[in-house]
């Protein structure tokens, strides 16, 4: 597939998941609805698929608010925060639908990571439980793609081997740079674990995380992502993929 059609494909992938399914609240029918788009994608591509099952509540944000003396915190659910990650994800399953290695390729999209208890992830490190030794490298796809910022790799315990061919990658595209490395997200439950950690991120977020005031929030919108971004992102990591090979 060339660059021009992943454009299109990501643009579809992004309206589906921003757009047609803007509610995503773990328990809730467009939850499911966006789940069961995943997985059929993946099919589609010809990768093996699984949806392990876990109990949470569903629920109904009414606008509910919070008010103490002069604060006032809103409920919100971000649309793009989780719509572009599987986009990215769901690129990726295109490039690499011809893959063939003895090592396994594992695309996992965490369901519930905003929510309280992180059910998915939780379920997920069950599931693992005694085989993280197993894994070569996490990468986890958070705050990527966002319109006016480089992209950013950031790393976590990279053996040198592995570190030098992420830095032949990263020279390869211009819109890629190093990033600083930032704990919050699904790579600390890998890291923990005693996995090698890439996240792939926007640098102004990574830089601004601590008082930025657009993630989740309404201004996390489809309108700030920059489609390009997204697909220049999954060429990086596919090169990565091949280079990785056999390692």
């Amino acid at each position: 597939m060339g660059t021009a059609e992943l454009h299109q494909k990501s643009s579809l992938y992004l309206t589906k998941l921003c757009e047609e399914i803007p509610e995503r609240c773990v328990g809730s029918e467009g939850n499911r609805k966006a789940t069961r788009f995943f997985a059929n994608e993946m099919s589609s591509l010809g990768w093996d698929t699984d949806m392990p099952e876990f109990e949470t509540i569903d629920w109904e944000d009414g606008g509910a608010t919070l008010q103490a003396d002069d604060l006032k915190f809103e409920a919100f659910v971000s649309p793009y925060s989780l719509g572009c990650v599987a986009e990215e994800l769901l690129l990726l399953a295109k490039l690499l639908e011809n893959y063939r290695d003895d090592r396994q390729i594992e695309i996992v999209a965490l369901n519930g990571e905003d929510h309280y208890a992180a059910p998915g992830q939780m379920q997920y490190v069950r599931q693992n439980q005694g085989h993280f030794g197993e894994i070569l490298l996490n990468i986890n796809i958070d705050g990527a793609g966002y319109r006016d910022s480089q992209s950013v790799f950031s790393y976590f315990g990279l053996p040198d081997a592995i570190r030098r061919k992420v830095d032949e990658v990263v020279r390869q595209f211009d819109g890629i740079t190093e990033g600083v490395p930032w704990p919050q997200g699904d790579h600390s439950i890998f890291v923990q674990n005693g996995c090698a950690a890439i996240v792939v991120s926007s640098k102004w977020f990574t830089e601004n995380i601590a008082n930025q005031q657009i993630t989740h929030t309404p201004k996390d919108n489809i309108d700030i992502v920059d489609c390009k971004k997204v697909v220049e992102i999954a060429e990086a990591l596919c090169s990565l993929t091949v280079l990785l090979r056999g390692s």
